[in-house]
C-alpha cells in the first residue's frame, strides 16, 4: 500500500463520522455479478434481504432494482470487520455504505486493499468522499 494512503483516508472518516459510500458507475449485469462474486468471497458474513425477511441471492441482479422500488432490498457483508450495505437504489451506480468510524488505523489498510480490489475488478474510479481510487494509475488520489 502506498505509504501515504492511511494519512489520505483516515483525517476523512474521522471527520464525516457517519454513514458513507463507496461509489462507482456500472455497466449492467456482468459488473454487479462481478461485485457480488468479489463480496462473497471477501467477506465474512454476506445476509441478503427483501422486505426485512431473508433470502438467497438471486442469479440476476438487475430485477432487484425494480422490486427495491416497492420494498426494501439490503445486500450486508462483513469485510475486514467493516460492515457494507448496497440498498440497490440504481443500477448505473454503485453503492456500498459504510459507518466511517469504522474505519480506524487497524482496519485502512484492509480497507484500502478491497477498494482497490473494487476499482481494479470494475476498470474504472471508486470514489469515497473526495478521494478516489483510480485503477488505470494504480494510485487514491483526490481529484
Amino acid at each position: 500500500m502506498e505509504p501515504d494512503v492511511a494519512a489520505l483516508i483516515l483525517p476523512r472518516m474521522e471527520a464525516d463520522g457517519g454513514l458513507v459510500a463507496l461509489r462507482a458507475s456500472m455497466a449492467g449485469e456482468e459488473d454487479w455479478r462481478g461485485v457480488l462474486d468479489l463480496l462473497k468471497t471477501s467477506a465474512a458474513m454476506v445476509d441478503f434481504s427483501v422486505d426485512d425477511l431473508p433470502r438467497p441471492l438471486p442469479p440476476a441482479i438487475l430485477p432487484l432494482f425494480d422490486e427495491a422500488r416497492r420494498v426494501p432490498v439490503l445486500l450486508s457483508c462483513r469485510v475486514s470487520g467493516i460492515l457494507f450495505n448496497a440498498r440497490f437504489k440504481d443500477p448505473a451506480r454503485l453503492e456500498l455504505e459504510i459507518d466511517a468510524r469504522e474505519v480506524d488505523a487497524r482496519r485502512v489498510e484492509d480497507f484500502a486493499r478491497f477498494w482497490r480490489t473494487l476499482g481494479d475488478l470494475l476498470r474504472r474510479p471508486v470514489s469515497l468522499l473526495d478521494v478516489q481510487y483510480d485503477p488505470n494509475g494504480k494510485r487514491f488520489v483526490v481529484p
